[in-house]
């Protein structure tokens, strides 16, 4: 009996090829490789951010430019989702100021944050409270995020950065805008700071917090 050399050989190719065939449908590209390592990053990178920032004082690092705790706010002139001018000023004296800093609209996270602050609304207004949202996104993209979600209170627009950059609401490690929330009294001083980028609607459980131990003084 003679032995087919060349059928063996054809074999031989086959189970190679379905082999090398497996391989590429098991093994990961190498963009899902690079995905999952970036967003890894981006997630380790913020919850950094929140162990280094969150607590009763706000920020633990002292930086040049960024408002404190018992700081006066800084003023300033912004408009609104309709295109009004609003200053920190008119409203100091009047009502304490939850001023809340976030990093884009429509973006989940900022999107949960902005509905959390809209279903407690009128429980800050009862506390004698105001709400004011600050990004940087166009009057426009404020007025769209407003009417989508419904929101009740004002946000305002910072194309150019410049309030952001005075209160010192910075990002984590440059690669989203930060999320930080101030609580200004009626004196207009900075009675608590919070950053959580990870935890968006804890901002709006602190602000509460800090707005019934300021009612008892």
């Amino acid at each position: 009996m003679q032995f087919d050399e060349s059928r063996t050989d054809r074999r031989s190719d086959e189970s190679l090829h379905e082999q090398e065939s497996d391989d590429k449908l098991t093994e990961p590209s190498v963009a899902t490789l690079m995905s999952d390592k970036l967003h890894c990053a981006i997630l380790s990178c913020g919850r950094l951010f929140d162990k280094r920032f969150d607590g009763d004082m706000g920020f633990e690092e002292p930086v040049q430019g960024r408002v404190k705790v018992g700081n006066t706010a800084p003023d300033f002139t912004l408009p609104n989702q309709s295109g009004e001018m609003v200053s920190l000023k008119d409203l100091v004296g009047k009502k304490i100021i939850v001023l809340y800093f976030y990093p884009r609209d429509f973006s989940l996270g900022c999107t949960a944050e902005a509905c959390a602050f809209r279903d407690s609304y009128e429980v800050f207004r009862e506390a004698g409270a105001e709400v004011i949202g600050v990004s940087s996104q166009s009057v426009d993209s404020h007025k769209r995020f407003a009417s989508a979600n419904v929101l009740p209170f004002v946000l305002l627009s910072d194309e150019d950065g410049k309030v952001r950059k005075l209160y010192g609401a910075s990002s984590a490690f440059g690669l989203v805008a930060g999320r930080v929330t101030y609580v200004i009294d009626k004196k207009g001083i900075v009675r608590h700071v919070f950053s959580s980028q990870m935890n968006p609607t804890k901002h709006i459980e602190e602000a509460l917090r800090i707005i019934k131990e300021i009612s008892k003084d």
